[in-house]
């Protein structure tokens, strides 16, 4: 059986795992995500406003999974984490949700009282059995 574990970035190791990351977040980040985006989100992990994990497999000893988050309290005193672009293709549901439940221990670990997930609509799916409900949806369409 495959070992995997979440893992939290070290922002001074970025470059080494950016390569790997960046694409793989591209892809599941806004559809009309542009590169100066990325730049943006890459500036933000580095400086310590976003965070971002690594799914490793223990065995392959390398990183196939990514997601960033940020940190911020809400008009209601709330700490929320928010969760954006979750890039988790190939793993199972079991694992995915085994991992989550890491995820949501280090949250209440760091004092976190709301989670929020940005995603696409299969996540709604996927998160369902884990205690998550959809709480709006965005819609966007492209002027160009």
């Amino acid at each position: 059986m495959v070992k995997y574990s979440t893992v939290l970035i070290d922002p001074k190791d970025l470059d080494m795992h950016w390569p790997n990351a960046a694409p793989k977040l591209e892809a599941v980040m806004a559809p009309n995500s542009k590169a100066a985006e990325m730049a943006e989100l890459k500036r933000d992990i580095e400086c310590g406003n976003r965070q971002l994990f690594g799914i490793l497999d223990l065995e392959l000893n390398e990183f196939f999974a990514w997601c960033v988050t940020k940190h911020f309290e809400n008009s209601a005193g709330k700490r929320v984490v928010e969760v954006e672009g979750l890039y988790a293709l190939g793993i199972g549901l079991d694992v995915c949700l085994g991992l989550w439940r890491e995820f949501e221990e280090f949250s209440r670990y760091l004092g976190v009282d709301i989670i929020r997930i940005q995603g696409r609509p299969g996540w709604v799916r996927v998160m369902k059995p884990a205690g998550y409900s959809l709480e709006y949806s965005v819609i966007s369409k492209e002027l160009n």
